[in-house]
């Protein structure tokens, strides 16, 4: 049985949520891929990386005394059959290798689930480097596409004006989450498709370092906060250390305040005078930003 969802189903916040899907208190819940930001009513919590936090933007792991938590791969759950009431799986199938394999093994384990995705279309103007799927929803149907490029065809534009304004930013996280996200309610069953399988040459270590230098660069170029870019900027060099994606790590880190690492990696002073200038003029371009939509409010 399938419930088709046309209003938006508030994954954030845990009691609402918890209403909207009808989990009753006595209801066994796992969560997948929630460790470091748990679901509040979840009993047991799988994730894959409990270190690197590659696929979370580097945040640590977060562990509540009152979870259980399970370093495993959603497309081989440890977990007998039907073990649980049901499984919450928010913004993992599109980070997996085998979406079938792992579609199948939260029908398995579980009685009912909730499943959310970023949409097909929202991966063209945000997406993220570890993405390999767009996803989207046809006829009750989830439908995997392998991602093929390296650099996000619109240049990730929609993220940091979404992070830089709390209004943007509720109506793309709440309001309107349906909207830029697949959000799927299933009960015993649902229907999923494949079209090919994911090309494992263009995943490989250089391939993921370029994907996370492109992602690094395109949100400095937008000017986003350059925490946001930081991870990602480090992630391509760890991955691959050609010049390229070192000059873009020591950026970061030079505009994250973080200097002398900065200079640990670049020692050359003129670029490094460089760097502190283009600091200065991000740091009163995202001023004057501000002060500019304080201005609007009263338009």
């Amino acid at each position: 049985m399938e419930i088709g969802q046309s209003k938006p189903i508030p994954t954030w916040d845990a009691h609402t949520l918890c209403e909207a899907l009808g989990i009753q208190p006595h209801d066994r819940v796992l969560e997948i891929g929630g460790g470091h930001n748990p679901f509040l009513r979840t009993d047991v919590v799988v994730d894959i990386d409990f270190h690197s936090g590659e696929h979370r933007d580097g945040h640590a792991m977060r562990l509540d005394s009152n979870k259980i938590y399970v370093q495993g791969d959603v497309t081989a759950l440890p977990f007998k059959d039907k073990s649980f009431d049901w499984v919450i799986c928010i913004h993992v199938l599109e980070h997996v290798l085998n979406p079938a394999r792992a579609c199948d093994e939260l029908m398995r384990v579980a009685q009912k689930g909730f499943i959310e995705t970023p949409r097909k279309w929202t991966e063209y103007y945000a997406g993220h480097p570890t993405h390999r799927w767009l996803i989207d929803e046809q006829n009750g149907t989830l439908i995997f596409e392998p991602i093929t490029w390296l650099e996000s065809p619109f240049l990730n534009f929609a993220l940091p004006p979404v992070w830089s304004s709390k209004e943007l930013f509720l109506r793309a996280e709440c309001q309107f989450r349906n909207i830029p996200c697949v959000q799927k309610i299933w009960h015993n069953t649902f229907r999923y498709r494949v079209t090919e399988a994911l090309d494992s040459t263009k995943w490989n270590t250089k391939s993921q370092a370029m994907r996370h230098y492109h992602f690094a660069k395109n949100l400095l170029y937008w000017m986003a906060e350059p925490e946001h870019a930081l991870f990602h900027a480090k992630m391509a060099y760890l991955l691959d250390k050609n010049e390229k994606n070192q000059l873009l790590y020591s950026t970061c880190l030079m505009l994250c305040g973080k200097y002398a690492d900065s200079f640990s990696i670049i020692s050359n002073p003129l670029r490094l005078i460089t760097l502190f200038i283009a600091k200065i003029i991000l740091k009163m371009s995202h001023i004057n930003a501000k002060i500019f939509k304080r201005f609007l409010n009263f338009l």
